[in-house]
C-alpha cells in the first residue's frame, strides 16, 4: 500500500526508470531499441503531439491496434495528459466494433489499420506516430471518469458485448501483484506476443515496467525471434498454447539453449497434456497457468504447475460462493471483492454502473474450493445440473466426439436438453443416449443439426446463440 501512495498513475513507472535506469532498454523491437530515457522523452514528444491536435483530459480515446512500441508510445502519452485510452484489437469485427463505439462515444480515435479506417464516416484527419486519427462529433468531456485508467471490451461466451472500465489504482496493483507473483526483477526481458489491447498482456506489461525490466514488442509471431531469444536476454514467455508449441519446437530444431529462460505462463486455451510435458520437459520448468478476465485486472488466481484446478487466489482478494442468491462454504457461483476488481461496465449515457453495491462481482464461473485450491467447473450458465452436480459440458463434448467421430455441442434449457450435431445418424443417437444415459442419468435427449458453429472473437463458443435458434 506504501507503493500505491508513491505511485498515483502507471506513467509513474516510466518516469521512475527514466530518472533511476536512463541507459537501461525499456522496450524493443525485432529493428529498434529504446532506453528508459529515450522511450519517456518519446512519450512526452507525442503527447505535446496530442495538445495541439485538442487531446485533453477526461477525453475518450479510441486505439485500435496491434502490439508496437508506438503503440505503447501513445497510451502512455494519453494518459500523461489525463486521457482515458479505449485498447480495441484490429482483430475485431464491424459488428462488435459498432457496439463498442455507441457503448463508449469516444472524443479521438486512432488507428494503425486502413482495413478498420472504412468502418468510420468521419474523415481521417492525420497522423501522430504510425496512427491515423479521427476527431468525431463528441465534444463532451466526462468529468466522471476522474479515476479510471482504461477501458477495454468484453464479450465473453455470451455475444453480449461490455465495455469494462479499471481505475488508475487498479492497473497500478495489479503490476504489483504481476512483480510479486512472478518475481519479476529488472534483469528480465519479457516477449510479449499477447495482444496488449486485452487485458492480460496489458496488466502482464505494466507488471515488467513496473520491475523496471524491458519488453521485446511482437505483433505476431516470427520464427526469426526465436533466433533473437539469447541475444535480447529474453527470460519470460508468456503466450497461448499454440505459440509456445511452436516456439518449443523451433527452439528444439535449431538447437537453442532455453538457459536464459526462467519463467513460462499460458493462457486462453487449454494445453494438452502431452504438449504441456513436452514443453516442461524442453524448458525444465514448470508451466505456470492462471485465470482471470477483464473485469479483474486479468489475474484471479495462479497455479504454479503443482496446484489442483486454477491455483490459489492472489493476495488482496476475497471469494465466497453464491447459488440461488444463498451463500454456500463448498461451492456455487465464484463471487470476488478486492483491488484489482474493476470499477464496473461504462455506457457513455449512463457512466460507470458498478458490478455491485458492495463491490462483490459475479464471476459466472461455478467452482468450489479443493484442499484451499480454486477448481473451477465451468460456465455456470452453459453447465448441466442433475440431482445438485454440475457437469461440465466441454468435457461431455469431448466424450461424445470419441464415441461418434463427429463434433458435438450440448446445451440444458430447463428440463430439455439438446444435442447439437452434423448428419447425426439412428447409430450415433443410439450410442449417445446409451453414454448420457449411463453417465449422466440422462435421458432427455433433443437432436438438431449443427449446420454451423458460432464463435466469439477470442474463439468461444456461442452456446446461447445455438439456443435462440430453437427457443424462437
Amino acid at each position: 500500500m506504501e507503493i500505491l501512495k508513491r505511485m498515483n498513475s502507471v506513467v509513474d513507472f516510466l518516469k521512475h526508470n527514466a530518472v533511476n535506469h536512463k541507459s537501461k532498454i525499456a522496450i524493443l523491437d525485432e529493428t529498434t531499441s529504446l532506453s528508459n530515457s529515450e522511450f519517456f522523452i518519446k512519450i512526452q514528444t507525442a503527447s505535446d503531439i496530442l495538445k495541439t491536435i485538442g487531446v485533453k483530459k477526461y477525453h475518450k480515446i479510441m486505439m485500435i491496434s496491434n502490439n508496437s512500441i508506438d503503440f505503447f508510445v501513445l497510451f502512455f502519452a494519453i494518459k500523461l495528459l489525463g486521457g482515458i485510452p479505449i485498447l480495441i484489437s484490429t482483430a475485431i469485427n464491424n459488428k462488435e466494433l459498432t457496439v463498442i463505439v455507441e457503448k463508449s462515444n469516444p472524443n479521438f480515435v486512432f488507428l494503425a489499420s486502413q482495413k478498420i479506417e472504412r468502418f468510420f464516416d468521419e474523415q481521417i484527419i492525420g497522423t501522430v506516430l504510425t496512427f491515423n486519427y479521427i476527431k468525431t462529433k463528441n465534444l463532451n468531456i466526462d468529468t466522471s471518469l476522474d479515476k479510471t485508467g482504461v477501458m477495454l471490451h468484453t464479450s465473453g461466451t455470451s455475444g453480449n458485448i461490455k465495455v469494462v472500465a479499471l481505475s488508475e489504482d487498479n492497473l497500478i496493483s495489479g503490476a504489483i501483484k504481476t512483480k510479486k507473483n512472478r518475481a519479476v526483477t529488472e534483469q528480465d526481458v519479457l516477449y510479449l506476443i499477447l495482444p496488449a489491447t486485452f487485458v492480460f498482456g496489458l496488466n502482464l506489461t505494466l507488471g515488467i515496467f513496473y520491475s523496471s525490466g524491458s519488453v521485446f514488442v511482437a505483433n505476431k509471431f516470427k520464427r526469426s525471434h526465436v533466433k533473437s531469444f539469447e541475444k535480447n536476454k529474453i527470460s519470460m514467455l508468456s503466450s497461448t498454447p499454440i505459440s509456445l508449441s511452436r516456439i518449443t519446437s523451433i527452439m528444439e530444431e535449431q538447437q537453442i539453449s532455453a538457459s536464459s529462460i526462467r519463467y513460462i505462463s499460458y493462457g486462453g486455451d487449454a494445453l494438452t497434456e502431452e504438449r504441456k510435458n513436452y514443453i516442461e520437459k524442453f524448458f525444465n520448468l514448470k508451466l505456470v497457468n492462471g485465470y482471470g478476465m477483464t473485469e479483474t485486472t486479468a489475474t484471479i488466481s495462479i497455479n504454479d504447475g503443482t496446484m489442483k484446478g486454477v491455483g490459489k487466489l492472489i493476495n488482496g482478494l476475497e471469494l465466497k460462493f453464491m447459488l440461488d442468491n444463498k451463500q454456500t462454504s463448498t461451492e456455487g457461483i465464484v463471487y470476488l471483492r478486492g483491488d484489482t476488481i474493476g470499477q464496473g461496465y461504462y455506457e457513455s449515457n449512463t457512466s460507470i454502473t458498478p458490478y455491485t453495491d458492495n463491490g462483490w462481482f459475479n464471476t459466472g464461473d461455478y467452482g468450489k474450493l479443493v484442499d484451499g485450491d480454486l477448481v473451477l467447473i465451468g460456465r455456470y450458465k452453459d453447465l448441466f445440473l442433475y440431482n445438485s452436480v454440475a457437469y461440465n459440458p466441454v468435457n461431455i463434448e469431448n466424450e461424445l466426439q470419441k464415441i461418434i467421430n463427429k463434433t458435438v455441442i450440448i446445451v440444458q434449457n430447463k428440463e430439455n436438453n439438446y444435442v447439437f450435431v452434423k448428419s447425426v445418424s439412428d447409430s450415433d443417437k443410439y450410442r449417445i443416449d446409451n453414454y448420457m444415459k449411463l453417465v449422466y442419468n440422462i435421458d432427455r435427449l433433443i437432436y438438431l443439426n449443427l449446420k454451423k458453429i458460432p464463435m466469439s472473437y477470442n474463439g468461444k463458443i456461442k452456446r446461447n446463440e445455438l439456443l435462440k435458434k430453437v427457443l424462437v
